[in-house]
């Protein structure tokens, strides 16, 4: 039995009646054997059956058993696998222009890193023990990522007019989505802000004081959401009150009364309503809240300013 089975064997290597119904049949009847051009006996004849069914049953149906994605993006390797065959495999990717893309993939797959946008090919190829190649494609959409950026100063105040100018790539007709955060908390646009934001961006004023957040999102067609972030931190507009007596002699003193919504420390300076640039001498002490100070040169009067720490 052993040397029969080595001689059909060897017939279907040799022959070539045999070896064109083995390359060109569809393997689907086995039963009819009578269109090969050498004789065979009926006990040849089913081994030479069981022998195509060993070897048919090892063909590998590699498309169903191919697994790839239909899209990815340029920043995300795509992973292609092969199940169900035990023979090597031979990858090939393609660009939509014919370009071959380098790859890595091994017998099982792997991961494929695009070089660019567009439309690709993979290609697996195998070949089985009678020299017949099966190939199995899948075709990969690879899309751009997209990109937003926008800068914010880094302070500003509630009466300020904020100038936000986005700057986008590969957004296309989708619409960007704008958000806000102040101190953690979600805050309705309608609350934080004074003003529109669209996909070009805008002029704002920050309404709430604290650290705002302001983000940028927008969903690709794929589903996938790209965002970007700045922040502003937004100081209270203070008030400060001032008063003093309004005529004196240099012999006398002033009395300076200084009203302010604000814990911020106070910094004094006294000067000529008619050279500001010019600081006066004075005698006595000015405090957070005022205090009583003399003049000795006339036509000068106190100011004041409040320094952010």
């Amino acid at each position: 039995m052993a040397d029969l089975q080595a001689a059909l064997s060897e017939a279907v290597k040799l022959n070539r009646s045999i070896s064109q119904f083995l390359k060109f049949s569809t393997y689907t009847d086995y039963d009819d054997l009578s269109g090969l051009d050498i004789d065979f006996t009926d006990g040849e004849q089913l081994l030479l059956w069981e022998e195509l069914r060993r070897i048919t049953d090892k063909l590998a149906d590699v498309e169903e058993y191919m697994d790839a994605p239909e899209t990815a993006h340029i920043d995300q390797p795509a992973a292609v696998s092969l199940t169900g065959t035990d023979l090597d495999v031979t990858w090939e990717v393609t660009s939509e222009d014919g370009a071959v893309v380098e790859n890595a993939l091994t017998n099982s797959g792997g991961e494929i890193a695009f070089p660019s946008a567009g439309s690709y090919t993979v290609t697996a190829s195998v070949t089985d023990d009678l020299g017949r190649t099966f190939t199995a494609s899948a075709a990969i959409s690879v899309w751009d990522t997209v990109g937003l950026s926008f800068k914010l100063p880094e302070f500003a105040h509630p009466d300020e007019t904020v100038k936000v100018k986005m700057t986008s790539e590969n957004v296309g007709d989708s619409k960007i989505a704008w958000s806000l955060t102040v101190d953690g908390q979600t805050v309705s646009l309608l609350v934080g802000i004074n003003g529109t934001l669209d996909n070009a961006g805008g002029n704002v004023k920050f309404l709430q004081t604290g650290t705002n957040i302001l983000t940028a999102s927008v969903t690709d067609s794929l589903g996938r959401a790209f965002t970007y972030e700045q922040t502003i931190e937004v100081y209270p507009v203070l008030s400060l009150g001032l008063t003093a007596d309004a005529a004196t002699h240099t012999d006398e003193q002033i009395s300076v009364t200084l009203e302010k919504d604000t814990a911020l420390p106070v910094t004094w300076s006294v000067t000529p309503s008619n050279d500001p640039s010019t600081a006066a001498t004075y005698s006595g002490e000015l405090s957070d809240n005022g205090g009583t100070i003399q003049i000795t040169i006339g036509n000068r009067g106190p100011r004041c300013s409040i320094r952010r720490e």
